[in-house]
């Protein structure tokens, strides 16, 4: 019994990070640039009750299951034209690089940027500021002047190449740490960003989410069965527990 309350608490840990994930994802369908998560799971330790045949013990039983990974989609989001100026879709792996007011800097696939009130720099909606090929802030003030244009996608003015943003790559972008609002940072054994010259940067559109809403809403359904199925064990075991300290000899 104390088994199957091990097991039934084991499973509701798991399946409520199931669901946090599941609906954080529904939450952020239409946040531009936002990449979905999927939680995989593995089973804990098995005990074999009966003589052993072969390798394995003939019978066994399991101790329950644990979040083994939270896993990142990096399937690219939609394609969505917006026609401002400052709106910037990467078409590619790479991340745009931001910088916010203590130095630190973050990468995002958000390309929803616009002017502070200089109208020298460009800002994300959270106030960080864009970064250049060279981990500066991205200066239009001199950009401006440049006359190599780039790909547009509906956007009112022509923008010149000088006015991109810079776009990193990393080897491993799924190890990319969430620090909240759309932005991710690189830590541990995470390699340096390296400036990626394979992506293209198109003004007057955004990266829509890539969520898959139907496959999350059944996600959902799955992981609010799975935590009442283990909230059912939990409560089974504590009556038979109940009832084991009420015989009597």
């Amino acid at each position: 019994m104390i088994n199957a309350f091990y097991s039934g608490v084991a499973g509701s840990k798991s399946y409520q990070t199931s669901l946090n994930v599941t609906a954080n994802n529904i939450a952020n369908v239409n946040t531009a640039g936002y990449q979905s998560q999927q939680t995989n799971f593995a089973d804990l330790i098995y005990t074999g009750i009966a003589p052993t045949t072969g390798e394995d013990p003939a019978i066994s039983f399991g101790s329950g299951t644990k979040v083994a990974s939270v896993a990142t989609n990096l399937k690219p989001g939609a394609f969505t034209p917006t026609g401002r100026r400052y709106d910037y879709m990467i078409e590619g792996d790479g991340y745009f690089a931001v910088m916010d007011s203590g130095g630190n800097t973050y990468y995002t696939k958000n390309g929803n940027f616009h002017l502070d009130a200089t109208g020298a720099y460009l800002l994300t909606a959270n106030g960080e500021r864009v970064l250049d090929a060279n981990l500066s802030p991205l200066d239009l003030s001199a950009a401006r002047a440049e006359t190599d244009f780039a790909d547009t996608a509906g956007a009112e003015d022509r923008i010149s190449q000088a006015e991109l943003p810079g776009v990193f790559a990393f080897t491993n972008p799924a190890a990319l740490t969430r620090e909240g609002n759309g932005l991710l940072s690189a830590t541990g054994a995470l390699r340096k960003a390296e400036a990626d010259s394979s992506s293209k940067v198109i003004s007057g559109a955004l990266e829509g989410s890539n969520v898959d809403i139907a496959q999350d809403l059944s996600d959902l359904l799955v992981a609010q069965r799975g935590f009442e199925f283990s909230a059912k064990v939990i409560q089974t075991a504590d009556e038979l527990e109940n009832i084991a300290n009420n015989l009597r000899p």
